[in-house]
């Protein structure tokens, strides 16, 4: 099967961007609820990318498909 890339975000922005980007791709929004502040012991500068990881998962999770 081959790789499909999907946008885990409901952002107007994202979605215009990556348009512009000229690459297919569909919008599946994470089903959790956004994070109202980084977890304490969290390197700040980590907490983009596990904010990103977190939602991907809850995504992939939700479409039933695996690693």
């Amino acid at each position: 099967m081959a790789a499909q890339l999907i946008l885990a975000s409901a952002s107007p922005r994202r979605v215009e961007l990556l348009t512009q980007t000229g690459l297919s791709f569909r919008v599946s929004p994470s089903p959790l609820p956004e994070p109202t502040r980084k977890p304490a012991g969290l390197p700040v500068e980590v907490w983009p990318a596990a904010l990103a990881f977190y939602k991907a998962r809850a995504v992939q999770q939700a479409l039933g498909e695996t690693a």
